[in-house]
């Protein structure tokens, strides 16, 4: 099959992208996975890589020290491959539920200013705790917000809002089973 890869293509397919974190900014010495693939790859000081991938690319993971691993879908058509670009969150110091704030990681606890686009909410679990998937309401009328989860390591779990969320008062819970008592509830005020 690889064989057939390399005389399908004329020229060499080349993975393109950036690694930045949560808030534009580079991450250099960024590590790079294609999945399947023993060898690894690294982003250079601006955040940049370009890889000549020996095969086919399904997905791609970046990942470095003190931050999330994050992994995308590569796509393509007739003209190559498309750049990716990664968006890598910072690993966070203790377990809670952290958003995502204008320039750090903000604990649930802290009023906080989001960064621009849809709220993301960060659960760090303690080891062994057992997931539980996370229901976000307004406070005021407690209409849910719809969160979609993606795992992001062992025990953390990143939640993306539709959308960006207004200032108010917002409450965030365990969904569990009916009439079962959530372990924790955290209020969260948007600024």
């Amino acid at each position: 099959m690889f064989s057939l890869w390399l005389t399908a293509c004329a020229d060499p397919p080349v993975l393109t992208g950036t690694v930045e974190d949560a808030w534009g900014r580079p991450v250099p010495g960024a590590t790079l996975v294609i999945e399947g693939v023993v060898e690894r790859y690294e982003a250079d000081d601006a955040g940049n890589f370009r890889i000549l991938p020996p095969g086919p690319v399904e997905r791609v993971s970046a990942a470095r020290s003190g931050y999330l691993r994050q992994v995308v879908r590569a796509s393509g058509g007739d003209s190559g491959l498309e750049p990716l670009s990664f968006s890598l969150l910072p690993a966070p110091p203790a377990p809670g539920l952290y958003l995502v704030g204008a320039d750090a990681l903000v604990p649930a606890s802290s009023p906080a200013r989001l960064a621009g686009g849809p709220a993301r909410l960060v659960w760090s679990r303690p080891r062994g705790t057992p997931a539980a998937p996370l229901r976000l309401e307004r406070a005021e009328d407690g209409s849910e917000v719809p969160l979609t989860a993606a795992e992001a390591g062992r025990d953390v779990v990143v939640y993306t809002a539709a959308s960006p969320l207004p200032a108010g008062d917002y409450r965030v819970l365990p969904v569990l089973d009916e009439g079962a008592t959530p372990p924790e509830v955290w209020s969260v005020r948007v600024e």
